[in-house]
């Protein structure tokens, strides 16, 4: 599905809203494997032309379908990796870190971003962030805490250049 001349998501071409959900709904249809998601993204993830994306919305799509082959290692959970073309390979090695079930509510969840982030883009990234820091904070509260710190000293420095700047 992913190959050159697709008809049905374009390898080459900026990729749209459509052609994420396309893509999502294949992975979760069985029509397009992870690793074909995965590579398909790459093209556009693991290079500067994300950010020549202009919708951010299909940014952050490209980053969930780059992310769906994403395989734990179920004698060490702590090692996570790209899975291998091979499905056999994967399977003696791992477990693929999100089910179909997350992957659906992924999607669930995406599209209703999609609604908010139309309806007054920079609420939606506000508060994408805002969601952003809250995660982080229950999930790692030293290294947010860490974080923290640094934006308060940068602001400060920020603070005191302005005021000798203006002086």
């Amino acid at each position: 599905m992913m190959a050159e001349g697709s008809n049905d998501v374009p390898a080459v071409r900026m990729p749209t809203r459509g052609d994420v959900e396309a893509c999502w709904l294949g992975v979760l249809g069985g029509a397009v494997s992870r690793e074909e998601a995965h590579n398909w993204a790459a093209r556009w993830v693991e290079s500067a032309e994300l950010s020549q994306i202009p919708d951010i919305p299909v940014r952050t799509a490209l980053q969930y379908l780059h992310g769906y082959d994403l395989v734990v290692d179920m004698t060490h959970p702590e090692n996570v990796w790209h899975a291998a073309e091979d499905e056999q390979e994967r399977k003696s090695r791992g477990a693929y870190r999100r089910s179909l079930d997350e992957i659906a509510h992924d999607l669930d969840r995406w599209r209703a971003g999609l609604q908010a982030y139309d309806a007054d883009p920079q609420a939606a990234l506000l508060a994408a962030r805002n969601r952003s820091w809250e995660e982080l904070r229950r999930v790692d509260p030293e290294g947010y805490a860490h974080l923290v710190r640094d934006r308060a000293r940068r602001e400060i420095e920020r603070l005191r250049r302005d005021d000798s700047d203006g002086a």
